[in-house]
């Protein structure tokens, strides 16, 4: 037998041999697989300095081949260092990781990590697709892509996921959606969750533009995998959570809505905390203000303007037992325009015309009505035209020439909302994976 020739070869201190049954025991290849077994095998050549048995040393430490052991983190650590000074290119990716992500005491330290991925980027897969995060993070979307590039073609789940992210939105490459769908999918196979919940909503924004049955069911089965393969994936169960409340291809369900918003919120999904308390606000047969003020209060934590508007709208007017607060209400509006948010300027206007915590201020309203309408508030538009100051809709167009600009400021609104989508769908790119 083969193991047999290797287990001669190894006695013979033949450390090639060693490594070759360390990875036989670890895997149970021919063989029932035993991590003690396997362990002494690499340790034999570790002995020698040979760089991947001191790296399978440092990985087995992990995995808790001694998971009593006090001295467990300078093993892992001390291993993984040797194995770098002696060569071993995945001991130094898994350092990278250790230094990203402040593990086994090690504090957070961004500059030796991205020094190590640099120095394997040319060999390790999981370098590459580091380095091309950083290089998208910092807008250098054509090497990014060059270098996810490399790592897809490698075969990296991730990296394709994050090549597909590339493709989807046209940064680095012309936008290709069925690239994207492709690359989203080839990912989904080898079992990326991120890359499973970008492909729902590739489907979903279809679903939404052809208002196809189909298209909503194939979103949801995606989303659905994702979170059962990733808890934490809070876009996935927002979704979920949106298709439910809105029937879209699933069951309408309030209740399954609640539950994956909840999900969603408690993954720090700050637009989930809006819909809990929209949902708990005014949920037929069974609204609970108190508790839609504890949601809009969390998502107001979270900088959610719409939040922090509809927190000033429950003090303005008082709720349950809470006496109105026109003070902080105001105060909360004043917060929500500083976001940029259009609903809380017109109600700022209403509280200046209406002398609600300030002096009655007509011009001062009007202003505000004004700027909400400029950028695109209806209601504000239509409460202009109740006062007389514009007469329709196209005329306050017509008159208002920074309308266009606000217009363009919307666009650019979107396109940072993007961004930060963007760095979503990135934040789990050099997630360490121990499947």
């Amino acid at each position: 037998m083969a193991i047999d020739k290797y287990e001669q070869s190894a006695a013979m201190g033949n450390t090639n041999a060693s490594v070759a049954l360390g990875k036989i025991y670890e895997e149970g290849i021919g063989v029932k697989a035993d991590l003690y077994t396997s362990f002494l095998q690499y340790h034999n050549a570790a002995q020698k300095m040979d760089p991947h048995a001191l790296y399978k040393i440092g990985d087995l430490f992990e995995k808790g081949i001694e998971p009593s052991s006090t001295e467990k983190n300078g093993k892992i650590l001390g291993f993984y260092k040797r194995a770098i000074e002696h060569g071993s290119t995945k001991a130094a990716v898994r350092m990278a990781q250790i230094y990203e992500n402040g593990e086994y005491g090690q504090p957070k330290d961004s500059q030796k990590s991205i020094e190590l991925y640099n120095s394997v980027v040319e060999e390790e897969e999981e370098a590459m697709n580091a380095i091309g995060k950083e290089c998208y993070i910092r807008k250098d979307y054509k090497l990014a892509v060059e270098l996810f590039t490399k790592a897809a073609d490698k075969g990296n789940p991730t990296a394709m996921n994050n090549l597909g992210t590339c493709y989807e939105l046209g940064k680095g490459v012309d936008k290709d959606i069925l690239r994207a769908y492709d690359l989203y999918e080839e990912s989904s196979r080898k079992g990326n969750a991120q890359a499973m919940s970008n492909l729902g909503f590739l489907y979903y924004k279809e679903a939404k533009l052809k208002n196809s049955e189909e298209q909503f069911l194939e979103a949801a089965h995606w989303f659905r995998y994702s979170v059962a393969e990733d808890d934490s994936l809070k876009d996935s169960q927002y979704y979920l959570g949106l298709m439910h409340m809105n029937g879209e291809g699933i069951d309408k369900s309030l209740d399954l809505a609640s539950t994956y918003f909840e999900k969603a919120a408690e993954n720090g999904h700050d637009t989930s905390c809006l819909k809990l308390g929209d949902l708990c606000y005014s949920k037929p047969g069974n609204e609970n203000k108190e508790r839609a003020y504890e949601w809009y209060s969390k998502g107001a934590q979270r900088g959610n303007s719409q939040c922090i508007n509809n927190l000033a709208l429950m003090l303005e007017v008082g709720f349950s037992q809470y006496s109105p607060n026109h003070k902080e209400a105001v105060r909360l509006y004043e917060e929500a325009v500083n976001y940029g948010n259009k609903d809380a300027l017109f109600n700022l206007g209403l509280a200046y015309q209406n002398g609600i915590h300030y002096k009655i201020d007509e011009m001062k309203a009007i202003d505000l009505f004004k700027e909400a309408a400029s950028q695109g508030h209806s209601n504000s538009i239509d409460y202009l035209i109740k006062l007389g100051i514009i007469e329709d809709k196209h005329q306050f167009q017509a008159q208002n020439q920074p309308n266009q600009y606000s217009l363009e400021e919307e666009s650019e609104e979107e396109e940072s909302e993007e961004e930060e989508n963007e760095n979503d769908t990135f934040a789990r790119a050099r997630t360490v994976s121990r499947k």
